[in-house]
């Protein structure tokens, strides 16, 4: 039986190295490369793949694009920034009858999929978005939690912290994530509507490698919003962890001062979180999530501290959330059709299984529970 063919774009970029790389090492799957600089690529890639698996490719060119979707199974779109190349990828990919996967997810991309959901299941095809960290593992996660361990959540919490190198890609896309305002501040999730913090009880997180306490901001975005809808958690909510506050306070003046309302703003303001968040980093790179959970199994009152742990930069975990992602999909062979975040669709036992034998850390423990409870 032939391999399915795995397309991906970005391929040079930290994220789309870490997709590529981990799609290589499941051998399970063909991949086909888009470049722009092809000396680039063969660099990268030197003796993994030949040089029939690349393919050039211009993201304003609709005839490359088309073409190379057309030799793919599913295109996984690690390019950026992502908010001025994701829909003309994804129009590829509804024309040439391709599933389509991206690492991002922006309000733009959105609105497209759901103008154009009706052909998408026709087509029988399956569209996935927000596929990296965050969004994406940031609702894989506490989905799993809630799915494996509980009956039924009562509240849910969950702390998001990084160390690491922002790109420009990914902080010119936050600040298009300001101006669509993709964000809710000061928000929590009751049955699934999005509710206004009265007071903000929970202003420190402790970082896993030191006694020093860091700023919290409570914030929803869409796909967590969905996957506690889809998990009917009662009470939820997400912090950012923010240990320079500058980046916090780039973020509020940006907001204010509607430093997004051209390209040059976006710019410059895309330019100046990055020059914030390379100060904050003192350490090595990481990415961890840290989730406090009470509800019930099997009529009895259960608490859960969880703990996933990633030592290497975002960028590059992003990747290889995508790349499991993307196996889980074919892997599980499916009928679901159209368009859907991860947390919604994948196995979430299989992929975190995967990330846990891909050297992600994952440590959960099971407070006040019954003697004799399994």
């Amino acid at each position: 039986m032939d391999k399915k063919i795995i397309g991906i774009l970005g391929a040079t970029g930290v994220v789309g190295i870490g997709a590529v790389k981990t799609i290589l090492k499941l051998n399970k799957y063909d991949v086909l490369l888009g470049y722009r600089n092809l000396e680039k690529i063969k660099s990268l890639y030197k003796d993994m793949i030949s040089e029939d698996q690349y393919m050039k490719v211009e993201i304003n060119n609709e005839y490359l694009v088309d073409n190379f979707c057309d030799r793919c199974d599913l295109v996984v779109n690690c390019a950026g920034p992502s908010n001025l190349i994701s829909i003309k990828v994804a129009k590829s990919c509804i024309k040439k009858n391709v599933n389509y996967l991206d690492v991002s997810g922006n309000k733009a991309l959105y609105d497209y999929l759901k103008e154009k959901q009706s052909e998408i299941i026709k087509k029988k095809l399956l569209f996935i978005i927000s596929a990296g960290i965050y969004p994406g593992l940031s609702e894989i996660y506490p989905a799993y939690i809630s799915e494996s361990i509980f009956d039924k959540v009562d509240k849910l919490e969950i702390y998001f912290n990084h160390k690491g190198e922002m790109s420009f890609n990914a902080a010119y896309d936050f600040v298009c994530g300001i101006e669509e305002n993709s964000g809710q501040g000061m928000m929590y999730c009751r049955e699934g509507i999005s509710v206004k913090l009265e007071n903000r009880t929970n202003q420190n997180y402790k970082d896993y490698d030191s006694e020093k306490n860091f700023d919290v901001y409570p914030v929803l975005n869409t796909e967590f919003i969905e996957m506690v809808r889809q998990q009917k958690i009662k009470n939820a909510y997400f912090y950012n962890v923010y240990e320079d506050k500058s980046i916090l306070n780039d973020y509020v003046i940006i907001k204010a001062l509607k430093q997004y309302e051209t390209e040059k703003q976006k710019k410059e303001s895309a330019q100046l979180l990055m020059k914030h968040n390379l100060k904050s980093i003192q350490k090595e790179e990481f990415v961890s999530m840290d989730i406090q959970a009470n509800g019930y199994k099997d009529n009895c009152y259960i608490e859960v501290i969880s703990k996933l742990l990633c030592k290497y930069n975002g960028n590059k975990l992003s990747g290889v959330v995508a790349a499991n992602v993307a196996d889980n999909i074919i892997s599980n062979k499916s009928n679901i059709v159209g368009t859907y975040y991860p947390s919604q669709v994948i196995n979430l036992k299989n992929f975190i299984n995967r990330l846990i034998e891909q050297s992600i850390i994952i440590k959960t423990e099971i407070l006040n529970i019954e003697e004799g409870m399994i």
